[in-house]
C-alpha cells in the first residue's frame, strides 16, 4: 500500500519516506464517486424539494403551521432515515443513502400536494 519516494541527500546519504499516495488516491477517488452520485441525486429530486418548499411555505403562511410541522417531522424521520439507511444498507454503498434522501423529497412531495390539494388549509385561524 504504500510506496517511497526519494526525498534527496543529506550528505552521503539519500534520504527517502514513505508514502502513502494510493491510499489517498482511493479515497480522492472513492469521494468523487460519492460526489457524482451526490450531484445526481440532488439534480434528480432537487425540484421535489422546492415543490415540498413551496407547499409548506403555504401552509405556514395561512397560520396552519401544525400541517407543516407533521409533514417536516415525517419527510426527516418517517421517510428520509428508514429509506436513506435500508438503501444503504441494501446497496452496500453510499449511494443508497443518497438515494434515499432523493425518494424521501418524492414521497413527501405526494404527501404533501395531496394534504394541500385536499383544502383544508384554507378555513381561517384567527377571527377578526
Amino acid at each position: 500500500m504504500t510506496d517511497m519516494f526519494w526525498l534527496g541527500k543529506l550528505g552521503r546519504v539519500e534520504v527517502a519516506a514513505p508514502s502513502v499516495s494510493w491510499p489517498i488516491i482511493g479515497l480522492l477517488l472513492s469521494i468523487g464517486d460519492g460526489f457524482v452520485v451526490a450531484g445526481f441525486a440532488l439534480v434528480t429530486f432537487l425540484p421535489f424539494f422546492g415543490v415540498y418548499s413551496a407547499v409548506t411555505d403555504v401552509f405556514q403562511s395561512s397560520g396552519h403551521t401544525r400541517n407543516e410541522l407533521i409533514l417536516s417531522t415525517l419527510r426527516l424521520w418517517g421517510l428520509r432515515l428508514p429509506l436513506g439507511y435500508g438503501l444503504g444498507v441494501l446497496m452496500h454503498d453510499t449511494s443508497g443513502l443518497w438515494l434515499g434522501m432523493g425518494l424521501s423529497n418524492l414521497f413527501s412531495v405526494v404527501i404533501a400536494f395531496a394534504w394541500f390539494m385536499k383544502g383544508t388549509w384554507t378555513r381561517k385561524i384567527i377571527d377578526n
